[in-house]
């Protein structure tokens, strides 16, 4: 085994899947814009101004809206998001005899499939609060703390890295890929302004100040290959308090009947500190090795950054006014209380989201070491972190771009009172399926929502209900190639072998079972390793079957002054 400089893609995945910080829900795990009243209407709705969401999703309404008001959202997104790994626990062990994860290399645990493992982390109701102004019949304020519908945790198996089978503790097929990630400090207020320019057409925007602290779990392996005894469990802390974001909307009515939205959404890139922390020896069950789990001390990352997407998004909007629709002083048609002013409305909207600044990320270490401790008290010697002559590290995401195309309607049953409203939408792949993996569930999507508004006096009440399906991803494993000469091409020396020596000698060459005929894309994403063989490529290891789907609960109170 020889040491290399500490891999740039190695040493990134681990910090970089935290790096993009889930300081703001995107690239997958974004569900929803956000709101009761937009998830009935399968989030269509840059084109209609009705409740204090403006100030997040087209700021130019607030200049539409009447009167001021306070509203209340919560919503909450379900979720089932499993992965089924292709192949075995003992592809990629390079070792003899004992398997050292309790039993010996020929018994159960290296010729037995790779298990199933599904998103465990704890269903979390996400509030969020507007409060809107009207000064005057042009000029209109917002303040609030809102967020697009999404998820704010991850977590694959055990915090530590295991999962429990029938037979026992076993490592986590995904854990190079993730372990756990969750937000442990958000705040995110906003203020904006909407003002109406011409007679028929408003600007607006927002700026939201975001503060984020989250934290991440990934197991990287002291060398490549998926023998437990060499597996680390890094825990990874991150913070950025100050990330500014800006909206810019655009809200014009060219016809009575006829309302047309566009919304530009940016955000600066997450640029912070933290700190990495490694578990030593966190699989290792048999005493004959000498060593014992140890939790090192933290490594201050004096640098995490990376891009977050940006988002445009247009709409057009057919409205129908009842007979007795009010008029302003200039002649216009009111807007911004549809629920009074209207019959009904269709709207068709489109998104097109910048995925690739999400591809450039950096990191930067603090000097630090690794330490292997023993039983008896002694330990090997450290790993120094960084390696001297590299303390700075790249890494791409491999994000793509994604469009999402979304329609809906709502049908005033009684104007003034009660409406009830549907609408669905079409997303894009938002991730090269070669690169897939469970850190986003980025994929293709078909979703619908439905529900309904009453007003009672001053106050209204909106419920919204969705579903989200998803494309299953089906990620092949690339051909059995043991111990080949690397190339550019991380595919290469791919090893489905069980029960082989560190020399890469003997085994037996064990096919994943029903592969897929035609798999989306050939896995490429390559776990973290900190030493390297001569020749060889770190593991690949997101080949599988992934598969998500999402169910999302609304419910949204306002009160009118």
């Amino acid at each position: 085994m020889k040491r290399t400089a500490l891999a740039r893609a190695g040493w990134c995945l681990a910090l970089l899947l935290a790096a993009a910080s889930r300081a703001h829900a995107f690239g997958g795990l974004e569900l929803s814009p956000g709101g009761a009243r937009s998830l009935a209407r399968g989030g269509a709705n840059v084109a209609r101004a009705e409740d204090g969401f403006s100030v997040l999703q087209n700021p130019a309404g607030l200049a539409a809206l009447q009167g001021d008001s306070f509203m209340l959202n919560v919503d909450t997104a379900f979720h089932s998001m499993c992965v089924t790994p292709y192949g075995y626990y003992g592809w990629g062990e390079y070792t003899t005899g004992k398997s050292d994860f309790g039993d010996t290399a020929s018994a159960k645990y290296q010729n037995d499939p790779l298990d199933r493992v599904c998103n465990s982390a704890a269903v979390a109701a996400v509030p969020g609060i507007a409060y809107t102004l009207k000064l005057n019949d042009d000029l209109g304020l917002g303040f609030g703390m809102l967020a697009p519908t999404g998820l704010p945790g991850l977590q694959y198996g055990g915090a530590d890295g295991t999962i429990d089978t029938p037979d026992g503790a076993r490592p986590t097929p995904t854990r190079y890929q993730l372990v756990r990630q969750r937000v442990t400090f958000v705040l995110g207020p906003s203020v904006a302004v909407g003002y109406r320019v011409l007679p028929r057409v408003r600007v607006g925007m927002t700026f939201t100040w975001i503060a984020v602290a989250s934290e991440l779990s990934i197991v990287q392996a002291l060398a490549i290959g998926t023998s437990p005894h060499s597996d680390m469990l890094a825990t990874l802390k991150a913070h950025d308090y100050f990330i500014p974001a800006a909206t810019f909307g655009v809200l014009a009515s060219p016809l009575d009947m006829l309302d047309v939205g566009l919304t530009f959404r940016i955000v600066d890139s997450f640029n912070g500190t933290g700190q990495l922390q490694y578990t030593t020896n966190t699989f290792q069950q048999s005493s004959a090795s000498g060593y014992v789990a140890y939790k090192n001390d933290a490594i201050k990352l004096t640098r995490v950054k990376t891009g977050v997407p940006w988002l445009l998004t247009g709409g057009v909007r057919y409205a129908s006014p009842v007979p007795s629709a009010p008029r302003d002083a200039k002649g216009m048609l009111l807007r911004g209380d549809p629920l009074t002013q209207e019959q009904f409305d269709v709207e068709l909207d489109g998104a097109f989201q910048m995925n690739t600044p999400t591809n450039s990320s950096h990191v930067s270490f603090a000097p630090g070491e690794i330490i292997f401790q023993k039983s008896d008290g002694t330990s090997d010697p450290p790993i120094k972190v960084p390696d001297p002559d590299v303390n700075d590290f790249s890494s791409s995401r491999h994000a793509e771009n994604a469009f999402t195309v979304r329609l809906g309607a709502t049908y005033n049953l009684l104007p003034g009172v009660v409406g009830v409203s549907a609408g669905g939408f079409y997303e894009s792949r938002s991730v090269d399926p070669a690169y897939a993996s469970i850190d986003t569930f980025g994929f293709a999507r078909v979703g619908f929502g439905v529900g309904a508004m009453a007003r009672a006096g001053s106050w209204d009440f909106a419920l919204g209900l969705g579903h989200v399906f998803q494309e299953t991803l089906f990620v092949g494993t690339p051909p059995q190639q043991s111990f080949q000469s690397a190339t550019t091409d991380p595919t290469t020396g791919f090893d489905k072998r069980v029960n082989i020596d560190a020399g890469g000698n003997g085994g037996t060459v064990k096919q994943e079972p029903n592969p897929p005929a035609h798999p989306d894309g050939v896995a490429r994403l390559q776990q973290s390793a900190v030493y390297t063989f001569k020749g060889q490529h770190a593991r690949v290891v997101n080949a599988g079957v992934y598969r998500a789907s999402f169910n999302i609960l609304a419910i949204n109170i306002s009160h009118r002054f």
